[in-house]
């Protein structure tokens, strides 16, 4: 919704189905343009020195998405929808303008979704969100390098007899760990409910205390946790 303050270039009351024509009419232009929430009235002031290639990163979401952390305006976006915003193209005015004129704007209208309220900050922001990009492209980079030399060396691992007789012993050992486990009940006295686990470490994890600490309290007859009583099967 424009203020009386204001005569805008133009106005998009319906973002999502005016894509084309916000892309087309301001195709090349440097200007000032507003986002205005119609539920809160919260609004943003943002400029560039070409308005349509701007505005087209605000219909890729996951544009939006992998930089909302960073600009307010892209998380009231997400979480309300275009249905819910108004867009305004302020002016269109001079490049070597543009920072005045968005101060002006800032100045005037004091936008809440703006994190920085000085003219040209967002120069900042935007090599920021290149930063973020650059450090996430070479976190992948090197996330595929890593999972490629993982596979690589399980492939190596997998080969060799001594893995295979590790893993046979491995396995043996925790058959005989199951079959030799003693079952154990814990009691609530609170309420008198009973639940049985199949040994007393499993127990412990349950209840996050050391396998010693709930075998101390099996020995010595005292409540694990002054709540809980354990008992072996």
């Amino acid at each position: 919704m424009s203020t009386p303050l204001l005569t805008p270039v133009f106005v998009y009351s319906d973002v999502k189905s005016e894509k084309i024509s916000i892309l087309t009419d301001n195709k090349g232009k440097s200007g000032v343009y507003k986002w205005t929430n119609q539920v809160n009235g919260k609004i943003y002031i943002g400029s560039s020195l070409d308005l349509s290639k701007r505005l087209r990163n605000y219909f890729n979401i996951s544009y939006l998405t992998g930089f909302k952390d960073i600009m307010i305006i892209y998380r009231a976006l997400l979480a309300h929808g275009f249905d819910n915003f108004t867009l305004e193209i302020l002016e269109h005015c001079k490049p070597s303008e543009l920072i005045n004129r968005e101060q002006y704007y800032i100045d005037l209208l004091k936008p809440e979704y703006n994190i920085l309220k000085v003219a040209g900050s967002s120069l900042g922001v935007k090599r920021s969100l290149e930063t973020v990009a650059k450090i996430r492209a070479g976190a992948l980079a090197r996330s595929e390098e890593a999972l490629a030399k993982n596979i690589e060396h399980l492939k190596i691992l997998n080969a060799s007899q001594k893995h295979k007789d590790h893993l046979a012993k491995l396995n043996t050992s925790l058959e005989h760990i199951y079959k030799t486990a003693k079952p154990v009940w814990v009691i609530n006295t609170d309420n008198g409910d009973k639940i049985e686990y199949r040994s007393l470490t499993q127990a412990a994890k349950f209840f996050k205390v050391h396998p010693e600490t709930a075998r101390r309290c099996i020995m010595g007859n005292k409540l694990l946790l002054n709540k809980y009583l354990i008992t072996y099967k």
